[in-house]
């Protein structure tokens, strides 16, 4: 278990880590908490839309407590992206932020859906929770009813799956504890 979180929940499958932490925050838990899931059958993005998360991807959902000004939500969800392009480059990835919530990346001279950020904040108590919602290609499929691509197609091989989350949730921990 990492310093950051207090509670980590890694599911093989699940609806969206998205609800799974809201009904946490129904349970009226308190404390920074991590959900991980190998596939989403119903993971979604902003207004609802649908994320396809099939297996090999890195869906999760951060839930932190924090005070925070809601104006800066949009902020947010581009220090996040720019984590994710961070990430990516570790990869050698070369990939850009398409406002307001997706990360976009290079294959074969055309840039593609690489990655989603669904940022919500949930009144608790005094405070309010924020819940990162993130999904990346990675192993997976990329969806076909857009231009979307993985870090496998870029690549040309199969990754390591939980090196490549391990890799990740290390970054997201620290961006978190800067917040």
């Amino acid at each position: 278990m990492n310093q950051y979180f207090n509670l980590r929940i890694d599911l093989k499958e699940t609806d969206s880590t998205q609800d799974i932490a809201k009904k946490l925050l129904i349970e009226d838990i308190n404390l920074n908490f991590l959900i991980t899931a190998e596939k989403q059958k119903n993971g979604y993005g902003r207004e609802k839309r649908k994320w396809e998360s099939r297996y090999g991807g890195i869906y999760i959902t951060a839930g932190v407590k924090k005070e925070i000004n809601l104006d800066n939500i949009n902020r947010l969800s581009t220090e996040t992206a720019k984590l994710i392009v961070n990430f990516l480059k570790e990869f050698d990835i070369k990939s850009k932020i398409k406002h307001p919530n997706d990360v976009m990346a290079l294959e074969k001279g055309k840039y593609k859906k690489i990655a989603g950020i669904l940022i919500e904040t949930i009144p608790f108590k005094n405070k309010r929770y924020i819940l990162f919602g993130i999904g990346i290609n990675v192993n997976n499929p990329p969806p076909k009813n857009i231009p979307a691509t993985s870090m496998k197609k870029i690549i040309g091989r199969t990754l390591d799956q939980k090196k490549a989350l391990n890799i990740f949730l290390e970054n997201l921990e620290v961006f978190l504890k800067c917040l």
